[in-house]
């Protein structure tokens, strides 16, 4: 018996692998923090110089309503008044919102956001969403807010 290569080439790599998650999803990166994004293309470079004052707060669900607390000069502990000052404005102009919200709906949607159902990290429908909350931070606290960049969450 003589031995002869196969007709043709013979994959020893084994059967493909099959995956319940996808890539994404067995992705262990992290979200950026604050100088890296300065120091990635999202933010022009000539932007970098006018950004003083920088505060990496707590990524927690709360983080942008501690970004508020901190910009009003108090903790970042300080962010479940600015929640309660949010839901107040909201409530004593609830004829208002409504209408401009475009209805109850999301009325009650951005209300429902500001009252978390507990203490510690928050899921993203208690987010603080823009530009509606942010609408609700100007006049409460009659500062005008700009978010740059971001999702939108």
């Amino acid at each position: 018996m003589s031995m002869k290569p196969p007709p043709k080439k013979v994959n020893t790599e084994g059967a493909p692998k099959k995956t319940r998650f996808s890539q994404a999803e067995r992705s262990t990166k992290r979200d950026l923090s604050y100088f890296e994004h300065m120091d990635s293309s999202q933010l022009p470079p000539f932007m970098h110089e006018y950004y003083t004052d920088v505060v990496d707060v707590e990524g927690d669900g709360h983080c942008r309503f501690r970004d508020v607390s901190v910009l009003l000069g108090k903790s970042e502990e300080a962010y479940q008044m600015v929640r309660l000052d949010l839901t107040i404005e909201l409530n004593h102009n609830r004829a208002r919102y409504v209408n401009l919200f475009g209805g109850k709906e999301r009325f009650d949607f951005i209300k429902n956001a500001l009252t978390p159902h507990a203490i510690g990290p928050v899921y993203d429908d208690k987010w603080m969403t823009m530009p509606d909350i942010g609408f609700l931070l100007a006049q409460r606290y009659k500062h005008a807010v700009v978010v740059l960049g971001g999702n939108g969450g």
